[in-house]
């Protein structure tokens, strides 16, 4: 093995003592069998002797890693590496030993055993579990040894034994080897026993479905001298090496004769067995365990220097996610100073985002991405659909500006005023149960209707007519606007209900968007929303005031465009009359030179009794003051209701969560509104530590 290599290796097996296996996908062989499957002979061969004790299946209570490595002075170092990484807790102090025989490598199995809370041998399982997730590492180095790394992992097994596993553990087991071969980085060793049928055995399942292609899975096929004489041909032919996949190799465990054999000895013995018929066939690389180390050894190095630059931009993708993910939820809020300041972060970051959304700066933050927080083009857009709704359907009735009718008729020419689906603002898909106390929700529609405007001023002009000069009530008008206005009253309210509605909906998109904490921003918007209610309410009130003085106030303009609409209403009904006149003819001339002739006799023609004049002029003083008062109940509604009351004041719904507000919250209001749940600390100190590993792995690697 070179030296780059060797660094390559050593550098995964730093990142397993982080335990940052637990967060990224690292290169490594696993061994992984029945416990019947002769595995520990196989890892005891691949160990150089290593004495796993074979007879209880002590080492596989609990995944172990071993480590070979190069180092000028030989020692032994055991370890046990926490399933939670450097954060996990455990009473077992790191040794290192001269050298590892079978009733040190016991003792420490029994010792890591009580640390991992499993039973130690010999020990029945009551009241302990049975596995741990827990990683005993033991580390062999000296000076001869190449780089080498293997896990062994707990033997499956199918049925439970009295005292020892429950049908619980089976799962467990199951679940454990199932986590650690999906790993796409990881090598397979799949250990099976070759006088077993291949279909039955449960790793090799598991495998195939890790490992569909078998690239990365290699079966190890042991115990062949007790493979049944005539069956041997089965063997052979699952040991013709496919190129498309690892396939199998073979090798020989100890005989009982044999366990007290040194590793020579062991080797000698495996070589001599291959030697025979039919076994000799076998292709030489396909056999023995230096052949099968040898195999283990190329993938490790092959599958470590193939991914390791993926290792390190897949530490460098999570550790951004872990410190993403860690801002959002924020710093610890543990006391009182820690949650008002929490709170005041918040609030000044909401605000600021409010100011934003009102200045139409939707660059700020990526909220506003959602339509539904760009306020101000909002307000702005539905202020002008409520302008040209009061300017198309404002009036109950349609004034006759046209003059197309010059003397009021005796009967109703069923000019329609407005269609029923013209008349409504459109609904807004959004319903908080807390607004139906203001009763924003009302599906009424203005009352039109199609009478011809000139006859119904006729009629109030006749229930109106009074005694005196002239005979006409000075109160006709102001009832003629109040009945023609009907409109305004359920128009506007729809108008402002539907701007209360956008504005409490951004409010709570912005929160939401505003802070992380679900139950945080829950206990927020609890508190706020009575506060949001008065000033809707205000609104409403300061609405109906505006119409109160509209339509139930005396009528009155210093605008001097009410006259001026009046006299140019009356010239064009006049001028109308006369271009209507047979005798109407030019003076000779072309273009904008010619002048009407008329004789005298027939102007007199058009002259209107004084009742038809009266109800013309009423209905041209009618247009025009309706023109002038719609203009100006619009802007009012527009300055006063919606940019004072709801955005601009700072009395305004956008400004009830402020840090004025913070200030009046007592310690326990702090407490519930901001204080932490249980997982989020959890989550944050796990997230704390495993940043903090993926720190440490990444300085590793990049050394």
């Amino acid at each position: 093995m070179n030296a780059s290599d060797a660094r390559r290796l050593e550098k995964i097996d730093e990142l397993y003592r982080l335990r940052l296996d637990r967060q990224i996908a690292l290169p490594q062989l696993i061994v992984a069998g029945d416990q019947s499957s002769g595995k520990s002979s196989v890892l005891e061969a691949l160990t150089d002797g290593l004495p796993f004790p074979r007879d209880s299946g002590l080492c596989t209570r609990f995944p172990t890693q071993i480590v070979f490595k190069r180092s000028p002075s030989t020692k032994v170092e055991v370890s046990i590496i926490s399933a939670q990484g450097e954060a996990g807790t455990t009473n077992f102090a790191k040794k290192e030993l001269a050298a590892l025989d079978h009733d040190q490598f016991l003792a420490i199995i029994s010792e890591a055993c009580a640390c991992m809370g499993v039973p130690k041998p010999g020990e029945q399982s009551t009241g302990l579990k049975s596995f741990s997730m827990d990683m005993l590492k033991i580390e062999l180095s000296k000076p001869s040894y190449e780089h080498f790394s293997v896990i062994d992992l707990p033997g499956l097994f199918r049925k439970p034994t009295p005292g020892q596993t429950t049908a619980e553990d089976i799962v467990l087991v199951r679940q454990m080897i199932s986590t650690y071969i999906k790993n796409p980085r990881s090598i397979i060793l799949a250990v099976v026993p070759a006088n077993v049928d291949i279909a039955t055995q449960e790793i090799i399942h598991m495998a195939e479905q890790a490992d569909p292609g078998r690239k990365r899975t290699l079966g190890v096929l042991t115990k062949p001298d007790l493979v049944d004489s005539g069956a041997e041909d089965k063997v052979l032919q699952l040991l013709q090496h496919d190129s498309s996949n690892l396939g199998y190799a073979i090798v020989c465990n100890r005989s009982q004769k044999l366990l007290a054999s040194d590793t020579e000895q062991r080797n000698a013995h495996e070589r001599t067995f291959f030697e025979i018929d039919p076994w000799s066939k076998i292709p030489r690389d396909r056999v023995g365990i230096t052949a099968v180390k040898k195999l283990f050894d190329n993938l490790l190095r092959s599958i470590t220097r193939s991914n390791f630059d993926n290792v390190v931009h897949d530490i460098e993708v999570k550790l951004q996610e872990h410190l993403q993910e860690i801002e959002r939820i924020g710093p610890a809020r543990n006391d009182a100073a820690s949650q008002r300041m929490y709170v005041l972060q918040l609030v000044s970051e909401y605000q600021a985002s409010i100011n934003a959304a009102i200045q139409s700066s939707y660059g700020y933050s990526s909220c506003f991405e959602d339509d539904d927080l760009r306020l101000s083009s909002l307000i702005i857009s539905t202020s002008k659909e409520f302008a040209e709704t009061m300017e198309r359907n404002g009036f109950t009735r349609n004034f006759r500006s046209d003059h197309t009718i010059l003397l009021v008729p005796d009967e109703d020419d069923g000019v329609e005023s407005c269609p029923d689906d013209n008349c409504s603002e459109e609904e807004v898909d959004f319903n908080p149960t807390e607004l139906n106390s203001l009763e924003l929700f009302s599906h009424k529609k203005p009352k039109y209707l199609e009478e011809n405007i000139l006859t119904w001023i006729k009629r109030e002009y006749q229930n109106y007519r009074s005694f005196g000069i002239g005979g006409m009530s000075p109160s006709l008008y102001r009832t003629l606007f109040k009945e023609h206005t009907k409109p305004w009253v359920v128009l506007a309210q729809q108008h402002i209900n539907k701007t209360i509605v956008y504005i409490h909906r951004f409010l709570y998109k912005l929160l939401d968007c505003s802070c992380r904490d679900a139950a945080a921003r829950d206990r927020i918007w609890e508190r706020i929303v009575p506060s949001l209610l008065r000033t809707y309410q205000i609104a409403v009130q300061q609405l109906d005031f505006l119409l109160e003085v509209e339509r139930d106030g005396n009528l009155g303009t210093l605008n001097h465009y009410l006259a001026e609409n009046i006299q140019k209403s009356s010239e064009a009904r006049a001028l109308h009359r006369l271009r209507s006149l047979g005798t109407w003819k030019t003076d000779g001339t072309d273009g904008a030179e010619a002048q009407p002739l008329l004789r005298l006799s027939d102007v007199t023609k058009v002259w209107q009794s004084n009742e038809d004049h009266e109800i013309e002029d009423i209905h041209d003083t009618l247009e025009s003051y309706c023109k002038v008062a719609r203009k100006r109940f619009v802007d009012n509604v527009y300055m006063q209701v919606i940019d004072c009351l709801l955005i601009t004041s700072q009395k305004s719904p956008l400004r009830i969560l402020s840090s004025a507000w913070v200030g009046t919250l007592s310690d326990d209001d702090l407490a519930n509104i901001a204080g932490e749940k249980e997982s989020s600390r959890q989550r944050r100190k796990l997230l704390t530590e495993e940043i903090e590993s993926l720190k440490k792995g990444l300085e590793i690697l990049r050394r």
